[in-house]
């Protein structure tokens, strides 16, 4: 049976922050996930976690001044010493507190880097040095590949380029998020790209949304009831994070996960 998330930076945006957790364990959710709980008490997101017995699968480093357009900083050479600051002091012991296995270190624009082959290299000097970092922890540092469509200008754009990465370093913290939205929208193929990332265990973590226009999985182009299907016939053992942007309240939108809610 699949297993899937709530990213509470997506669902229950119709309430405060702190009643989603509530929102998401009524709804049948054991896990959650979140963009960037920095901006919250982690003493409170644990209280949470606990009070209503989630587990915490997934979240991001720090990717920057977010309102001031940054999505990641961990490809420029002028933010190196930044990135690795922040995700010292924050993404592993917030990571630690929630007890959360998954870090996903977003890329940033290549726009804002002095040219490709600088951000190549600040990308893979970065990434060695966070491995080093959480070396004796519990913990899987993700990339993922992010669609020109939603991010224009983003680095990490293609299932390949990100493989790429990954099979450099061989490394069992370093894994793939395949966000089968952005997939489809950039390459579609999307038993191809899993079944590739299953046959070389190297897929950490799914997440799912309607294409395209980013609502509910049960709208749109793709059919999740196969892809599910494949996850659980390929005994993949991670959670599927829900990550889309429901047309109206969550609840409502969640006819599609009765049959899989616990």
């Amino acid at each position: 049976m699949p297993r899937f998330s709530a990213n509470l930076s997506w669902l229950y945006q119709e309430i405060p922050f702190f009643e989603r957790f509530q929102h998401a364990r009524s709804d049948g959710f054991n896990a959650v996930e979140c963009l960037f709980p920095y901006d919250h008490s982690i003493s409170d997101i644990t209280s949470q976690l606990q009070q209503h017995n989630l587990e915490m699968v997934l979240i991001n480093a720090p990717a920057g001044d977010w309102l001031q357009g940054e999505r990641g900083i961990s490809i420029h050479p002028a933010n190196k010493i930044r990135f690795r600051k922040l995700f010292e002091s924050q993404a592993i012991p917030t990571a630690l507190a929630l007890n959360c296995s998954r870090i996903h270190i977003m890329s940033g624009l290549l726009s804002n880097a002095s040219d490709k082959s600088d951000a190549d290299l600040t990308f893979l000097d970065n990434l060695e040095w966070a491995l080093k970092a959480v070396s004796g922890y519990p913990i899987t540092l993700l990339i993922e590949p992010i669609s020109q469509q939603a991010i224009p200008g983003y680095y990490l754009t293609y299932q390949e380029q990100a493989i790429s990465v990954i099979k450099q370093f061989n490394h069992p913290q370093l894994q793939l998020q395949l966000d089968l939205f952005h997939c489809q929208l950039t390459e579609g193929s999307l038993t191809q790209h899993i079944e590739y990332a299953l046959d070389n265990d190297i897929l950490g973590h799914v997440q799912i949304a309607g294409v395209p226009h980013r609502h509910e999985p049960d709208e749109g182009e793709i059919n999740y009831s196969y892809i599910f299907n494949l996850l659980d016939e390929r005994k993949y053992l991670h959670f599927i994070g829900c990550e889309y942007s429901p047309k109206h309240t969550t609840s409502a939108g969640l006819n599609w996960f009765r049959a899989y809610a616990y």
